[in-house]
């Protein structure tokens, strides 16, 4: 190739990873962060740039380089889409693990090469085709992109009308308390009456929340079977828009929804009403990022790195070629497992740990506090036995016959973090409401699954001991409209219970 010729071929390869990006802006808008995507298409334009530096000097010819930069491109980039549509149809699905596609991919590659090298006469009608269908992809995303986001600008994932409306008026009236206000979700913890039935479990929890003066409700229940929804429910106080019965919780749902919990009503009133906002949960908050270890989604350049060859193979089967050449895989395989069991345990300490020392520095405080408090420690996988010691037979999956041991060292822990929090607020207006932000996550086939996987944990105390406000039935949904009802005088109306409660999958 001339020079000339070899300046258009790299800017034709260049659409490839343009397109890549815009399409992905375009696609899921507002959702990622311009830098962290311009650092991702930085990455994809030396990966171009190398398919096509390798198919020039395989070719030397402009229609068979480009014709095979862009085989390999496709296959690169869109290797993602392939396995999402093959994995819809069990038919397909079980033609196309990753031992048939990793090898049938190599030997497509190779077969093209071999063709396009024997070719009698270059693909030049081809090439311009393809050169044609580059630039008209890049002309309509980039049109797409400069309108959605320097014309009509992207969706604002903050505040809904709806949402300022429900809080516009809600104010602490002169004179009245301002309570420190503690929240503490155990994730995935049952109703005892659930324990009782599954595993024949007779949970002690509930008799000493109320012997330290609690309200604990016997029939409380989750708005969804998933935190991401569950936790927007009672955060936004409704139920969450656009959410099917059995909707699959994809990747883009999940950031999302990571979203809309960073500006949410309930952190707005509270900070509207003069409360420092202590942020201790699993996600992020509008101007408080979490002080603990996050674990919803955080990465949104997913939304399009996934879909790669490289990251959709590392994602799905990358742990179980680790070992692949070591002498002994399974003793390797073993020992990651056990040392990432033991990171999850010190994560969880931390938060745990954390949320104790930011309740400690604001015991004085004379501004008072909203604590929010997100405990893992009854969240698969089930990583204590009863006497909290680590119990390394388990694994990532649900493993329901060790869900009580759980359960039980994780009361310790509960019971601990109530009784020090009502030891260092002795004498103050303050509010702990204890809760699961779901039920176990029982499987679909499970007969429980239905009636039981929204049955929750659901405990208040406040330190008045006035609980007239809640009753043994409460959705979660209802949380905070029950506090600002109390102690706001929001008078806000509760939310019915929805006649089926959601499953998302």
């Amino acid at each position: 190739m001339d020079s000339k010729t070899r300046l258009r071929y790299y800017l034709l390869i260049l659409c490839f990873p343009l397109f890549i990006v815009l399409h992905g802006l375009n696609e899921y808008p507002g959702l990622m962060a311009i830098p962290a995507v311009g650092k991702l298409a930085v990455n994809y334009i030396l990966i171009a740039l190398g398919v096509g530096v390798v198919s020039e000097l395989i070719f030397r010819e402009f229609s068979r380089a480009l014709a095979y930069a862009c085989l390999l491109l496709t296959i690169f980039f869109f290797f993602g889409v392939l396995k999402d549509f093959t994995d819809r149809y069990d038919w397909l699905k079980a033609l196309t693990p990753y031992r048939f596609m990793l090898p049938g991919i190599a030997a497509l590659t190779v077969l093209a090469a071999i063709l396009l090298k024997r070719l009698a006469r270059p693909p030049a009608r081809f090439a311009r085709l393809l050169a044609t269908l580059l630039v008209v992809f890049i002309v309509v995303e980039s049109a797409s992109f400069a309108y959605g986001y320097l014309i009509a600008g992207p969706p604002d994932h903050g505040l809904t009308e709806r949402d300022k409306k429900t809080i516009e008026n809600i104010r602490i009236p002169p004179g009245s308390p301002k309570p420190f206000v503690f929240w503490i979700i155990s994730d995935e913890y049952s109703a005892s009456s659930v324990m009782k039935e599954r595993w024949g479990y007779d949970n002690p929890l509930d008799s000493l929340l109320r012997g330290k003066g609690f309200f604990v409700a016997d029939s409380a229940m989750s708005a969804y079977n998933n935190t991401l929804y569950s936790v927007n429910s009672i955060l936004h106080m409704r139920y969450v828009d656009s959410i099917r019965n059995h909707s699959i919780v994809n990747y883009a749902d999940a950031v999302l929804r990571r979203q809309q919990l960073k500006d949410n009503p309930v952190v707005e009133v509270f900070r509207r009403n003069g409360y420092a906002i202590e942020n201790h949960a699993i996600y992020d908050l509008k101007d408080h990022p979490t002080a603990a270890v996050k674990e919803f989604y955080s990465e949104s350049t997913r939304l399009i790195n996934d879909q790669t060859l490289f990251e959709r193979t590392r994602r799905d089967i990358g742990w179980g070629l680790t070992h692949i050449l070591s002498g002994n895989k399974a003793y390797y395989d073993s020992v990651d497992m056990t040392q990432s069991l033991i990171k999850l345990v010190d994560s969880r300490n931390k938060i745990l740990k954390e949320s104790l020392r930011a309740a400690q520095r604001r015991r004085d405080d004379p501004q008072p506090a909203f604590f929010m408090f997100h405990l893992m420690y009854t969240h698969a996988p089930f990583i204590f036995k009863a006497d909290g010691s680590f119990d390394f037979s388990t694994d990532w999956k649900q493993g329901a016959s060790k869900y009580a041991p759980n359960i039980h060292y994780s009361n310790q822990i509960i019971n601990n973090m109530i009784d020090s929090i009502m030891s260092m607020y002795e004498g103050r207006d303050f509010v702990i409401i204890l809760q699961g932000d779901h039920g176990f996550k029982f499987a679909e086939s499970d007969p429980l699954f239905e009636s039981a996987s929204c049955k929750i944990l659901y405990a208040v105390y406040c330190s008045d001991k006035d609980y007239a406000f809640w009753d043994h039935s409460v959705n979660a949904v209802n949380s905070f409209r029950l506090l600002f009802n109390k102690y706001f005088d929001a008078r806000l109306p509760l939310l019915p219970g929805m006649a089926n409660n959601i499953f998302p999958r």
